[in-house]
């Protein structure tokens, strides 16, 4: 899709290295003229300046109902001394037509060797001066001008539609189980239902969705005649190929065996045609036995569940249990120089200088995650 002249210098724009007497920072912005829920990546970097000191980042979005945003991911590279740089990743979605602006808060702290090394050996006077030498760069808000798509579009994005069906022939009440499956790259799926309710036939479906994106349909079927699994129809719209498509499967005609007249209760003994036989409820409660019991199996996997070894405890895990209060709990990792403790280390801090609240035990449990 080509870009229009006002969008390529926008572009440019987004791309301008900025600099501050601490440190150059610049976003990338893959598209600044989107469609309404086209995913767009978004990168900030950032690379230290000032090599006096030890520096660290804090990149914060602004929420807003104009649009989603994704964190995806954080990369630091330390490897040099006193030149540190950052990289932190971004999905937007934009929600709404028109023109949108995302803005962000951006924080560099910084902390001389020597209380480093003074905090390390665990003098406490040094902690909170060092912890508060902050400074806010202001950042220029990202502008975006959102396109509108004509049309009910269930799906945005590159999708796929897989339809997965046993058989076709079936005994009165007997479960028929189909699978669809849509998966592909775009803004996640929200379809709750695939197929009308169909006149004659009990119907389930448990809906699943992948963290990949991929969404499952699993509809079992019974029924004591023949009939008909209508044809699934989707509209979609491709952002990449600024294109309206279609996902679809065919219509599936579904045979009842008879049964042979030995099986028949005998006219002569049975009830009268009006009266109402609790038997006749039976194959109903078998099929949704049957259907729930096989979900469940392939859901909870028992044996591999069993199969599992017992894991083994990571030592820095135990340290985190053990740590009494915050500032132990501070120290041990500060210590342990792992990039992903960064947001808890910025809690505690908050909770020991800036006198927010904060739980240690929530604190715990999410390093504990990690």
């Amino acid at each position: 899709m080509k870009k229009n002249l006002g969008s390529v210098l926008f572009f440019l724009l987004l791309n301008t290295l900025h600099a501050s007497s601490l440190c150059d920072y610049r976003f990338e912005v893959s598209n600044p003229t989107p469609y309404i829920k086209e995913g767009v990546k978004i990168t900030f970097y950032a690379s230290q300046k000032d090599k006096s000191s030890v520096m660290f980042y804090e990149l914060s979005p602004e929420k807003n109902a104009d649009y989603e945003l994704h964190f995806l991911k954080k990369e630091e590279d330390k490897s040099n001394y006193h030149d540190k740089s950052v990289r932190y990743s971004y999905l937007l979605y934009p929600l709404k037509k028109g023109d949108i602006s995302l803005k962000f808060d951006f924080k560099v702290s910084q902390a001389s060797d020597k209380s480093m090394e003074l905090f390390a050996s665990g003098n406490r006077d040094v902690i909170k001066p060092m912890m508060t030498d902050e400074t806010v760069i202001a950042l220029k808000p990202l502008d975006f001008k959102v396109k509108d798509i004509s049309g009910v579009i269930n799906l945005f994005g590159d999708y796929t539609l897989e339809m997965d069906i046993e058989k076709k022939t079936i005994t009165p009440y007997e479960p028929l189980y189909v699978t669809y499956t849509i998966k592909g790259d775009g803004y996640p799926s929200l379809l709750q239902l695939l197929l009308p309710e169909i006149e004659g036939v009990e119907q389930f479906v448990e809906v699943e969705k992948m963290k990949n994106g991929k969404q499952l349909f699993h509809y079992a079927f019974t029924a004591k005649k023949d009939f008909t699994i209508p044809a699934v129809s989707i509209d979609c719209f491709s952002p990449q190929k600024n294109s309206h498509y279609t996902l679809s499967s065919p219509a599936q005609k579904i045979t009842l065996t008879q049964t042979t007249p030995s099986d028949r209760v005998d006219k002569e003994n049975s009830l009268p045609d009006s009266a109402f036989e609790w038997d006749t409820l039976i194959p109903y409660f078998n099929a949704l036995l049957l259907f729930l019991a096989g979900y469940f199996a392939a859901k909870l996997n028992l044996l591999q569940l069993l199969s599992k070894k017992q894991p083994s405890i990571n030592p820095i895990h135990q340290k985190i249990k053990e740590a009494k209060d915050e500032k132990a709990l501070l120290k041990l990792l500060l210590a342990s120089n792992i990039t992903s403790y960064a947001p808890h280390i910025a809690a505690l801090e908050d909770a020991l200088y800036r006198d927010k609240k904060a739980s240690l035990k929530a604190i715990k449990d999410a390093l504990l995650m990690l």
